[in-house]
Formats: structure tokens, C-alpha cells, sequence
């Protein structure tokens, strides 16, 4: 088991392109924003973060799980976070991401839909047999 890191927030990518939650991230950030203006940061609610994927990257770390907290956070110019650290793959990282937006079941249906392509698109792309059914999915509109 992991163990909750402080965790610079520069050096977490606030742009992740694995959280599945399009929908609504401004208005859950000002939710987040007031929340800690009022009651401090919850230390006993860590996001998850895993190393970089991109070697090129400025940041050091791909936020994975809270990135209306980690935006939060930035907009109020904190400077740390508390942060599990995981080694994680793409399929890992977005399953994370989605099941944990669909636990709190704050998730639109357009978005859990997302989240469903993404990973099914992400563990799918390496199986060559599935490569038609692939397709299909990414030519759905949501």
C-alpha cells in the first residue's frame, strides 16, 4: 500500500487527459475553492497522482483522481497537496479516474459514457482482434 506524499502542486500536470470528468469541473472546482477558503484542505483526502507518462513533460506527475481539488488548489495558490503516488498504465490510471467519479455518482451519463470508451478504447487498442468493435465506440457521439 501506498503512503500519502506532500506533493508541490506545480509539479502536477493540471491538464490530465486520463480524468474522465468534462462536465461540470469549473463549477465543482468553485464547490472545492469555497470549501477551503472556509475549512482548510482535508488532509484525509488524498488524490491520486503516477509519474509523468510523458518524458517531455514540465510536470512530474499525471494527476489521476481529484482534479477539481488539484485545480482548486492551484486557483488559491497553495503550494502542496497531499497525494498518493502510484505506478499505474494508461488502462489502470483511467479506471481509477472513472470509478472513482463513479462512486461519488456525480458522473453525467455523458460523461460515465466517456469514461466507459476510454478505457474500454485504452485496454481494446492492443488486441488487434477487437480493432472493428474499437472503431465503432470511437464513432459514437456523446
Amino acid at each position: 500500500m501506498s503512503t500519502v506524499q506532500i506533493i508541490d502542486v506545480n509539479r502536477i500536470d493540471p491538464n490530465s487527459t486520463i480524468n474522465v470528468r468534462r462536465q461540470g469541473v469549473e463549477e465543482n472546482v468553485e464547490k472545492v475553492k469555497a470549501s477551503i477558503q472556509q475549512h482548510g484542505y482535508w488532509p484525509d483526502q488524498p488524490i491520486i497522482v503516477r509519474p509523468h507518462p510523458d518524458s517531455g513533460s514540465t510536470y512530474d506527475y499525471q494527476n489521476v483522481t481529484g482534479q477539481c481539488r488539484l485545480k482548486a488548489c492551484l486557483a488559491l495558490e497553495l503550494e502542496e497537496i497531499p497525494a498518493f503516488v502510484l505506478e499505474l498504465n494508461d488502462d489502470e490510471a483511467i479506471q481509477r479516474s472513472w470509478l472513482e467519479n463513479e462512486a461519488r455518482g456525480d458522473l453525467t451519463y455523458s460523461a460515465g459514457h466517456i469514461g466507459q470508451k476510454e478505457f474500454i478504447s485504452a485496454t481494446m487498442e492492443k488486441d488487434t482482434r477487437h480493432k472493428n468493435l474499437l472503431n465503432l465506440l470511437r464513432s459514437t457521439s456523446v
